[in-house]
């Protein structure tokens, strides 16, 4: 994996749903953003999520965790409204500055941000953090809507009264274009 300027870890809750114990989501892209960091494959971590009120706030999370696992302060910047992937993307790329970025998440995501951006005209990669093995029945139900969500945000809603699609065209296919894929990373197994 090629040095890059800064690497996009997408936001996640650092406590499980249910409020028992840590987000193990979490503590993998912690992880993966903190091995990439201390590889020098990135200079810089956008941590961007959500942050609904005080209370709630996943970006300063990541930033505690990260600093906590031996990545400067200086070297951590936060985006509080990336409350949806697309959001995420787009704020590294406008605000931020980042035609290239690397996006760390699980594997199910960043492939999902990758498409989008790069049908959007980014270079940016991917990196998976380990992922949590799901119960092989419920797999697929997580999968569809991950699709349905990458076809929409490349596509948006098509006019009535145009017939043109308002976003550059993607691939007709996410998984075919995912499984030809030579720009993601994988950190199972992977040095760094």
């Amino acid at each position: 994996m090629a040095p890059v300027e800064a690497g996009l870890v997408l936001g996640a809750s650092p406590i499980r749903r249910d409020g028992e114990g840590h987000n193990r989501h979490f503590l993998y892209r912690i992880e993966a953003a903190t091995a990439l960091y201390k590889a020098g494959k990135v200079k810089y971590l956008i941590v961007s999520g959500d942050r609904r009120d005080d209370f709630y706030e996943e970006p300063a999370a990541m930033r505690d965790a990260l600093i906590a696992a031996g990545v400067p302060a200086d070297r951590i910047y936060r985006d509080a409204a990336g409350f949806h992937t697309r959001d995420s993307l787009a704020r590294a790329h406008l605000l931020f500055g980042q035609r290239d970025a690397v996006v760390i998440s699980q594997r199910f995501h960043a492939e999902r941000a990758v498409f989008i951006a790069r049908a959007h005209g980014l270079a940016y990669t991917g990196f998976a953090a380990w992922d949590i093995i799901p119960v092989p029945a419920f797999a697929p139900l997580r999968a569809k809507p991950s699709r349905a969500l990458s076809r929409a945000s490349t596509h948006g809603r098509p006019s009535r009264r145009r017939k043109e699609k308002r976003f550059r065209s993607a691939p007709k296919s996410c998984e075919r274009a995912m499984r030809n894929a030579r720009y993601f990373e994988n950190s199972a197994g992977m040095d760094v």
